[in-house]
């Protein structure tokens, strides 16, 4: 697991190394810059003409050492200041000043027009944002708005971001202004959640972090904000022997399927079973059983009486199921009649085992939860605009603040696992996140395959942020190697399940290598 900090934090860390290792603030620009050079010429060894763009800020004084040591490796830095080179203060001036010593090209951009600064762009090999650190907060103004507004006209430039790319909040990853766009970014000390958390994730590209000199754990005191979670998935997966039995492995109960959508639980099923579960039991509505039974033999039928979902039929499965089902998985392609509404009120206070909701078991608690209680062992596996319908906001604030959204989901319900590129999973305070998968996944019934996987390991015995965070993951492996073998577009939801053995296979034996 990758630990994710608060900006604030990390530049407290740079203040604990000052003060109790008596590190200069000079050593740590130089680490930074030196590190980021580095980097560089090893992401780009072609690059001759590159120019720096420095805020006036500390983040500017890495630029200037940056460019110092590009020099060094025969390349041609050019410098471009959004500032008078009065207004840079301690080991940003000092590190300016070596720059003229050594005749580094640069130039103030108020003195350039437009147009010239264009010209200029348009003859380099690769732009360096060294604009906005993590300590600016506001909209970005002035020189630095006016690059900024300027960069997406050059999107043959790749760009490589110091810290964080200007525009983009360092710990929430929202869009303050016109963001950078980099292809990769250099953070120093410790990542920052920002980086790792949609929108700001889709500008990071690739992130490396560079040591500034001293071991982080020595100078961060504050608990990490976040976790990125990623292959150690593996090592919460339930272990498997030869003698064992379907008995040994999970039991779910799905309930859902209407007229409209009876295909979804089927492939919950499918995930599921796909997942490794043992026995699976489709509770959908009576007339739907047959349809059930020939999309996916291998499940077990637990016909409802009625045409919906009702407290009455739910209590009927429940009773039926008590004893054998680990795990329950309500909502997909449920419908939202105001008994199917009903029978999510009755599912979540009378069933004490653990369980998944979704799709409109979400809408339900939206309309219908007011007066429910938070329970441990839920998972809620909203998209945006079902999580902005249970906060009671819109789509576009969840968009723009998903770690906030996440936690404030979590506090209220259980386990929530919000979707979206980077998934993010919160039980109300420590979020995990992830981001293992691809645009193949943005097909009809993904989501219903996703929880299936999720229902398997909750009802295999993993505690709720791990299992959605393993599924999360898992499910978007299953993606890649789908989109691997047959491309991005005509992908079935079926296909994804289909892979899911395959991700599982090839976890089992990294687990065995380590």
């Amino acid at each position: 697991m990758l630990l994710l900090y608060k900006a604030e934090e990390v530049r407290s860390g740079d203040r604990r190394a000052l003060e109790r290792c008596h590190l200069s603030g000079e050593v740590l620009m130089e680490n930074a810059g030196a590190g980021a050079a580095r980097g560089i010429c090893h992401a780009f060894p072609q690059a001759r003409k590159i120019v720096i763009l420095c805020g006036p800020g500390n983040n500017g004084g890495d630029g200037f050492v940056v460019a110092r040591h590009l020099l060094s490796e025969g390349r041609s830095p050019r410098i471009i200041l959004t500032a008078p080179p009065e207004k840079y203060q301690g080991e940003a001036k000092k590190n300016l000043e070596i720059l003229r010593a050594l005749k580094i090209p640069a130039c103030q951009s108020s003195e350039r027009t437009d147009q010239e600064l264009r010209e200029f762009l348009g003859t380099q090999h690769l732009l360096v944002d060294a604009l906005l650190g993590t300590g600016t907060r506001g909209t970005p103004r002035g020189e630095v708005l006016r690059f900024l507004e300027m960069l997406p006209e050059f999107p043959q430039l790749p760009l490589v971001a110091l810290d964080i790319p200007s525009g983009i909040h360092p710990d929430s990853g929202a869009l303050l202004g016109p963001p950078a766009r980099a292809a990769w970014t250099f953070t120093f000390l410790a990542p920052k959640t920002g980086l790792f958390v949609l929108p700001g994730a889709e500008y990071a590209g690739k992130v490396l972090t560079i040591p500034l000199g001293i071991p982080p754990e020595r100078v961060l005191e504050k608990p990490a904000a976040a976790c990125w979670f990623g292959e150690d998935t593996a090592k919460g997966l339930p272990r498997r022997f030869s003698s064992m039995h379907k008995g040994n492995r999970s039991t779910l109960l799905i309930l859902g399927g209407s007229s409209s959508y009876r295909g979804a639980p089927a492939l919950t099923a499918l995930g599921a079973l796909k997942c490794g579960a043992g026995v699976v039991a489709l509770g959908v509505p009576e007339n739907l059983a047959s349809s059930c039974t020939s999309l996916l033999p291998e499940a077990v039928l637990e016909p409802l009486q009625g045409e919906t979902l009702s407290p009455e039929n739910v209590a009927s499965a429940l009773h039926g199921w008590k004893d054998r089902a680990s795990c329950v998985v309500a909502g997909p392609g449920m419908g939202r009649s105001p008994e199917s509404l009903e029978a999510i009120r009755f599912l979540w206070k009378e069933w004490e085992k653990p369980l998944l909701l979704d799709a409109d078991a979400l809408y339900a608690l939206a309309c219908r939860g007011e007066d429910l209680f938070r329970r441990e062992n839920a998972v809620l596996t909203p998209h945006e605009g079902e999580a902005a319908r249970l906060l009671g906001t819109s789509s576009e604030e969840v968009r723009r603040h998903r770690l906030e959204a996440a936690e404030a989901l979590g506090k209220r319900w259980g386990t929530v696992l919000l979707k979206g590129a980077t998934t993010v999973i919160s039980g109300g305070e420590f979020p995990l996140l992830t981001a293992s998968g691809s645009s193949a996944l943005a097909v009809p019934g993904s989501g219903d395959v996703l929880s299936g996987i999720l229902g398997n390991l909750l009802g295999s015995g993993q505690m709720p942020p791990e299992a959605a965070a393993s599924g999360a993951w898992i499910h978007g492996m299953a993606g890649r190697i789908v989109e691997k073998t047959s491309g991005r577009e005509g992908v079935l939801a079926s296909e994804i399940a289909g892979a899911v053995p395959e991700v599982l296979r090839e976890l089992v034996s990294q687990t065995l290598k380590d």
